[in-house]
């Protein structure tokens, strides 16, 4: 059980700090204040979110399609994300 714990926590590091590296922690994460010397998100963090953001987006393309339709200012952003999801995915 510990190690399951162990490899669990390594894994979502890695990645997160790989995410980090990359510079989308932006997408994954929502963005929190930053006070002096803090840091904001540990690579843990990120790395369990991005599970977490994968999967949403995978959950619900129809809405997402329908939402730009409907917000077509929002076009640049939603290329801009696209792009970090498949960043993401080359992670694994």
């Amino acid at each position: 059980m510990n190690s399951i714990y162990v490899l669990t926590k390594l894994t979502c590091s890695l990645q997160g700090k790989k995410i980090k590296d990359m510079g989308i922690q932006k997408y994954v994460t929502r963005p929190e204040k930053r006070y002096k010397g803090q840091r904001r998100h540990s690579s843990f963090y990120v790395g369990q979110h991005l599970y977490h953001w994968l999967q949403l987006h995978q959950m619900f393309p129809k809405n997402i399609e329908e939402l730009m339709q409907i917000s077509r200012y929002r076009l640049k952003d939603y290329i801009k994300g696209q792009r970090a999801i498949s960043l993401a995915l080359s992670t694994f």
